[in-house]
This record gives C-alpha cells, sequence and structure tokens, in this order.
C-alpha cells in the first residue's frame, strides 16, 4: 500500500506508531492549560506520535524539580525533516517560526522571564556564565557535533552550574527503545571527561532513564582525564 500510494519502498524502516498520542494523554491528564503554567512543554511530532513516553517522562523531571508544566497543541513542523535531509538553511527558518511562536505564546501568557534563543548544531548562542543549569531530556545523543556542543555549553555556565542529562539506560535491557537512543552511565560519564565538569549525582527516580548530574569546575587537569563509575 504505502509503495503504491506514497512510493515509500515496502522494506524502509519506519517508526513504530503510539496507540495514543502525547496530545491525547495530555488532554486526559488535564495538563492542556497554559494560561496558568510556569513552563509549556513544546512536543515534536515524534513524541506527538512515535515516543509520547518521552513528553511524560520530560514532565515527570520538571515536576520533581517543583516546576509547574503545562502542554500545549497545534505546533508547526520543529524541522526535524528538514535537519534529516541536511537542508540546514530550511532548519534555521523553521527553528525562527518556533521561537517567533514560542514568543508570542510568552506574551499571551504574561512571562517576561523566558527568552528564546536560536543556536547552531555546535553552538547554542549562549552567553557566557550566565546559565544555572542545563537540562538535556534525551538530547545529547542527537548532537551530531557534541564536543563542539558541550564544549559552548560548558562556556555557558556560571561556576557551579549544572548539566543534566536524561538519557534512557543502556544498562537495562527491558527499556523498550532503540538502541541508538541509550546511553550508559559510563558513556556519559566519558563524554564529559573533555570537559570541566564532575561528577555530581545520578538519580534513578524515572522507570526507564536516568539523570546524570555535573557541576562546572576550573579547567581540567591532566590528571582528571579518566572517568570513574561513581
Amino acid at each position: 500500500f504505502l509503495e503504491k500510494v506514497l512510493g515509500i519502498h515496502r522494506d524502509k524502516l519506519l517508526p513504530d506508531f503510539a496507540g495514543t498520542t502525547f496530545d491525547k494523554w495530555a488532554k486526559q491528564q488535564g495538563l492542556v492549560q497554559v494560561e496558568d503554567a510556569e513552563a509549556v512543554l513544546f512536543p515534536t511530532c515524534y513524541v506527538q506520535n512515535n515516543e509520547p513516553q518521552i513528553g511524560r517522562d520530560t514532565l515527570e523531571v520538571l515536576e520533581r524539580n517543583g516546576v509547574d508544566c503545562k502542554c500545549t497543541t497545534g505546533f508547526p513542523c520543529c524541522g526535524m525533516p528538514a535537519w534529516e535531509r541536511g537542508n540546514l538553511d530550511q532548519l534555521q527558518k523553521q527553528a525562527k517560526e518556533m521561537l517567533d511562536l514560542l514568543k508570542r505564546n510568552l506574551k499571551n501568557a504574561g512571562i517576561n522571564n523566558v527568552e528564546g534563543v536560536l543556536g547552531t548544531i555546535q553552538n547554542p548562542n549562549l552567553p557566557a556564565n550566565t546559565i544555572d543549569l542545563t537540562l538535556m531530556v534525551d538530547v545529547y545523543h542527537e548532537f551530531s557535533h557534541p564536543y563542539e556542543m558541550m564544549q559552548n555549553i560548558c562556556k555557558a555556565l556560571k561556576p557551579g552550574g549544572r548539566i543534566a542529562f536524561v538519557e534512557y539506560r543502556m544498562e537495562d535491557p527491558n527499556v523498550p527503545i532503540k538502541l541508538l537512543h541509550k546511553m550508559s552511565q559510563l558513556q556519559v560519564l566519558k563524554e564529559a571527561t573533555p570537559h570541566p565538569l564532575e561528577w555530581v549525582e545520578t538519580i534513578s527516580v524515572l522507570p526507564r532513564q536516568h539523570i546524570i548530574i555535573f557541576k562546572k569546575t576550573g579547567a581540567k587537569s591532566a590528571k582528571s582525564n579518566e572517568p570513574t563509575l561513581p
């Protein structure tokens, strides 16, 4: 059917579709109420249709950190198809549209303490020494330039500022997600090694992900390059 109607080859691997979309789940939970929310989650098409658990886990992380987060609907494309085709100009255009939409929603909600910043594949374009916490939920393994991105994120952190990696546990074979979307704790520790970061703690309250937290320290010394499991 797909081959005849849409021209998609019969052997093409396609992602599974969730039985319940993220929007439908959020509505059932009474979470689509942006007017009085402290934060609003921007789900992607993939979270909406394929992996709604990512969105649920993100909400749980925020809730456990005391953040009142709600959801909304009707977002345009986030730009991932353009990214996968290598069309970076189109990707930047769609990212700008998303930021403009965010700005309008923030204004309508009377929120004036959030600022959207358009980054690149190597740099989030954040001012140096200004960030208290960087939260990356199922994000790090998707970076095409992880070293450069982490280098610039670290520059943006204040001394003592923290980075939280939230990644699906590779150590657990029962986590039902593809291997390329998982990271072990040791992998994350090794990825953090070249940067001025010190492991703080690993939190295991989520059913499928670990939360691995680092803080910014001084410059790395030659003796501090070998990671060790806590």
